[in-house]
C-alpha cells in the first residue's frame, strides 16, 4: 500500500486481497509512513488500541459503577491472555474489539440518559461505522443485536425510536460506505463474490477447520483467554446469574446479554477462530472485577487466593515446563 501508493485495494504477495476491510491497513500503512518498515511500526497499531480499550473500559466504568472496580477491571483484562497476546499480534481483532466495545458502551450510556443527552447514541453509530470498516457487516450487526435484545427485555419500546438518529444514520453511511463503494467500482462483481460470498458468507456455512467445529470449542478458548483469571471469572458469571434473577439490574443485563450474543453467534458459525468471541473480555472483565471487590470489601482472604493466587502459582509452573521444554538447550538471542 505504501510502496505502490495505492491505498484503496490492499493487496498481498502483489495482487489485490478481499479478506478485510480497509481501516486496519491504514493504521499500519500510516504507522510505515510516519516510522519506516520495521517491526515495531507493524505492531505498533495493535498495542495503541489496547491501551485504548483498558481506557474505555475504566472510562465506562466509573461511568455506571465505581472507581474501585474500573480499577480491578482494568488489571484483569489487561494481564488476561488473549488481551496481552492480541496486543502484539498484526491482525485486526484489537482494533474491531475497541469499536466493539466503544459501540455497546456509548449505546448504554445514551439508553440510561447518563449526563442527560443522546450524543452518545451518535458515538454508538460512528463506532460501529468504523467495526464495519475493520472486520465488516458484523460489525454493526452484533452491536445491533445486542443493542434490540436488550431493548426488548426491557420493554421499553420508544426507546427504538429515540435512538434512530437521522444525523447518526448519515454518519454511518459517510464513515462506513464510501470505501465499500470505491472497491465495487475498481473490482465489481469480483469484490462482491469475494468478499461478502467467500469471506464473510462461506466461512459462516462451510468450515474451514472441521476438527473445531465442536460444541465446545468457545467454551475452552473462553479458559484460555482469561488465563490467570478463569476460575474467578466463572464464579463470577455463576454469581451474576443468580443476581440476575433476584434484582434488575440493567446493567447486569446488558453485560449478559453481550456475552451471550458474541458467544452464541459464533458457535452456531460453522468457521471458528480463537479470536471471535475476543469482545466478550469486556464485559466479563467487569463482572469479575465486581466480584473480586466484593471479595475485597468482605474481607475474604484465604477465598481470595484460592480463586487467584492458585490458578496464578499454577500457570507460572505450566509456563516454567513450557520454557524448559522449548528453549533447553536452545540460544537466546536479546534484540
Amino acid at each position: 500500500m505504501v510502496l505502490t501508493a495505492d491505498w484503496v485495494s490492499p493487496r498481498i504477495y502483489g495482487n489485490v486481497w478481499f479478506d478485510k476491510p480497509i481501516f486496519f491497513y491504514w493504521l499500519t500503512a500510516l504507522s510505515f509512513e510516519l516510522f519506516g518498515f520495521s517491526e515495531w511500526a507493524a505492531r505498533l497499531a495493535p498495542a495503541l488500541f489496547a491501551s485504548a480499550g483498558l481506557v474505555l473500559l475504566y472510562w465506562f466504568i466509573i461511568k455506571t459503577t465505581m472507581r474501585r472496580a474500573a480499577l480491578l477491571a482494568v488489571v484483569i483484562m489487561g494481564t488476561s491472555f488473549e488481551y496481552i497476546l492480541l496486543s502484539k499480534l498484526v491482525i485486526t481483532d484489537m482494533v474491531f474489539f475497541v469499536f466493539n466495545c466503544a459501540a455497546l458502551g456509548f449505546f448504554y450510556l445514551g439508553y440510561v440518559k447518563m449526563d442527560g443527552t443522546k450524543r452518545w447514541y451518535l458515538a454508538a453509530y460512528v463506532s460501529m461505522a468504523l467495526a464495519v470498516l475493520t472486520k465488516g457487516p458484523v460489525g454493526a450487526l452484533l452491536p445491533g443485536l445486542v443493542m434490540l435484545l436488550f431493548i426488548m427485555l426491557q420493554r421499553n419500546w420508544t426507546e427504538l425510536k429515540a435512538m434512530f438518529l437521522p444525523t447518526g444514520v448519515v454518519l454511518f453511511v459517510v464513515v462506513a460506505l464510501p470505501w465499500y463503494a470505491a472497491m465495487y467500482t475498481l473490482h465489481g462483481t469480483e469484490f462482491i463474490d469475494n468478499f461478502f460470498g467467500v469471506h464473510n458468507y462461506l466461512r459462516a456455512t462451510v468450515s474451514e477447520h472441521p476438527k473445531d467445529n465442536v460444541s465446545y470449542y468457545y467454551l475452552a478458548v473462553f479458559m484460555l483467554s482469561m488465563l490467570p483469571w478463569s476460575a474467578l471469572a466463572v464464579k463470577a458469571l455463576i454469581q451474576g446469574c443468580k443476581d440476575l434473577r433476584s434484582q434488575k439490574s440493567p446493567l447486569l443485563l446488558f453485560l449478559f446479554l453481550w456475552i451471550a450474543v458474541y458467544f452464541g453467534f459464533y458457535s452456531l458459525m460453522a468457521t471458528k477462530y480463537l479470536t471471535y468471541t475476543f469482545p466478550i473480555l469486556f464485559p466479563v472483565a467487569i463482572l469479575t472485577a465486581t466480584q473480586l471487590e466484593q471479595m475485597i470489601t468482605q474481607d475474604k482472604a484465604a477465598e481470595i487466593f484460592c480463586w487467584i493466587g492458585v490458578p496464578v502459582a499454577l500457570l507460572m509452573f505450566v509456563y516454567i515446563i513450557a520454557a524448559y521444554r522449548y528453549l533447553a538447550g536452545g540460544s537466546l538471542v536479546w534484540r
